[in-house]
């Protein structure tokens, strides 16, 4: 009579290796399958700056309806709008932290305030990639000496005298925007 196959030792480690990696594999499989799906938030928000370097402002756009779709993705359109006034209920926020008088190379902060325990009942939570931003958008000021390039004349004497000037600048600002009196 033949050997069986499972006779033989070297046959029967073998298929217990692969019987483990199989159900490693599954394992991992099933975790990685109920772990929450991260969204991060800072991919739905734009920052629009105005104003120039040292006076600047900065505000916060959340674009809702790209937010709906990526939920959309996840969970049903009951499920999201469910989720999200129970967030909105345990007092969720997303907010920008903006110092006065905005500068380039300041930081803003996202402040991100979301209950993960609620979100995680529906597969999902959500995170923030960079809460913190370093400003480089803003427009540096242009310093104009106004008398720099003028050039002043008196004549006479006093208490007859009289002044003229000759604006000489070469800045486009000055030479056709400022008036002397």
């Amino acid at each position: 009579a033949a050997p069986s196959f499972f006779s033989n030792k070297k046959n029967v480690m073998i298929l217990g290796i692969v019987a483990a990696v199989v159900i490693v594999g599954i394992i991992v499989r099933v975790i990685i399958a109920n772990l929450p799906t991260t969204i991060y938030m800072d991919d739905f928000i734009t920052i629009e700056y105005e104003g120039l370097s040292t006076k600047g402002s900065a505000s916060m756009n959340f674009d809702d309806e790209a937010f709906m779709a990526r939920l959309m993705e996840e969970m049903t359109e009951q499920e999201a709008y469910t989720m999200l006034m129970r967030l909105e209920n345990a007092g969720g926020d997303l907010e920008l932290e903006v110092p006065e008088n905005l500068a380039n190379g300041d930081e803003i902060h996202i402040l991100f305030t979301f209950d993960n325990e609620i979100a995680k009942d529906y597969g999902v939570q959500f995170k923030v990639k960079n809460p913190t931003i370093t400003v480089s958008a803003l427009r540096e000021p242009i310093f104009l000496d106004l008398f720099a390039d003028l050039e002043l004349t008196f004549t006479g004497c006093s208490p007859y005298a009289d002044v003229s000037w000759e604006n000489k600048s070469t800045n486009e600002f000055i030479k056709n925007k400022v008036e002397y009196y």
